[in-house]
């Protein structure tokens, strides 16, 4: 029986001057070495290519996504997908501009990044961002249903629109919803302690634990877990309470390293529990900045905005 090829994810640039995959040689740890192509005139993109002799400049911040077909492409917003990697080093074999004028076509390039952008890149199965997080499905772990809720004190917020992704900036104040409920227990001071889900087994939560009135988000660059830590804490400096999910915590820490965003509020709970089982969730206020033009970074730090599962209030379409 013959065996079949195994299919390697292909890439696209974001500005769609090339295809690119990972090689299956890698000989320069911890770089990702990369085999790049040009498209062919038969494939998609071909039309958007600024030019076809491939070139590409060390220490260029690039935007790579996973490849869809065109139409695929409407169907979500790309930039949730976007593995965000940095040059180090690029050349051409067979090929090269120099020589007699020759066009480059194919080439191979070092890449560096986060573990998580290059685990990604390897073939590791990313999920963070492929649950809806807008219309009625739940896709933030808020556990709400509806398009609209409304929190303690009379806080009615809405979900942010996919529509809305080109004016992130507008909302000047948002809200998400961190629901710390798997590491909780690790962190737990009350008798009896918390428990997790476990098959059948009910969890078990101390009514101590629930509704704290004093919750607030504290960044923590120094976790030898993890360089994204972010963590609940009883009060400003107080007892750690649980930590904020990685997914999100990926997204929003370099934004409050960068002072883009600013968490100082603490936490509000939901009118009424919503999700059915008990969870740790609780809602904070961002309050955002607007990155400036052009920097790598900030476009960087743009991308992770966008990718937060944000809420607004619905005073906010006046804003």
């Amino acid at each position: 029986m013959k065996k079949r090829k195994v299919q390697q994810m292909k890439w696209v640039d974001s500005m769609f001057r090339f295809f690119a995959t990972v090689s299956p040689i890698q000989d320069n740890p911890p770089h990702v070495r990369m085999e790049l192509r040009v498209p062919s005139t038969h494939e998609d993109y071909t039309d958007s290519l600024l030019h076809d002799n491939l070139f590409i400049p060390l220490q260029e911040v690039i935007f790579l996504r996973p490849y869809q077909p065109r139409n695929a492409m409407l169907l979500v917003n790309p930039t949730l997908y976007e593995v965000v990697v940095r040059v180090e080093n690029f050349w051409s074999k067979c090929e090269s501009g120099g020589n007699s004028g020759r066009v480059i076509r194919r080439g191979t390039v070092y890449v560096t990044g986060e573990t998580d952008a290059l685990r990604r890149l390897c073939g590791e199965k990313d999920t963070r961002f492929t649950r809806p997080q807008h219309g009625c499905q739940n896709g933030d772990g808020s556990g709400v249903r509806g398009l609209e809720h409304t929190l303690k004190g009379g806080i009615k917020i809405r979900r942010f629109r996919k529509r809305e992704l080109s004016s992130m900036n507008t909302f000047h104040q948002k809200w998400v919803c961190i629901d710390y409920s798997t590491n909780h227990p690790f962190h737990c001071k009350h008798i009896p302690v918390c428990t997790n889900r476990s098959g059948r087994q009910a969890a078990i939560i101390n009514p101590e634990c629930l509704h704290r009135d004093e919750l607030f988000l504290e960044r923590q660059s120094t976790n030898p877990v993890d360089d994204n830590a972010i963590i609940i804490v009883s009060r400003p400096g107080g007892d750690v309470v649980g930590f904020v999910p990685r997914d999100i915590a990926g997204c929003l820490a370099p934004c409050l390293d960068a002072g883009v965003v600013t968490s100082h509020d603490k936490g509000v709970y939901s009118e009424v529990d919503v999700g059915g089982d008990t969870h740790h969730r609780v809602w904070f206020r961002i309050d955002t900045g607007i990155p400036g033009p052009g920097d790598a970074e900030e476009s960087i730090l743009q991308q992770s905005l966008i990718a937060i599962p944000w809420w607004v209030s619905t005073d906010a379409d006046n804003e």
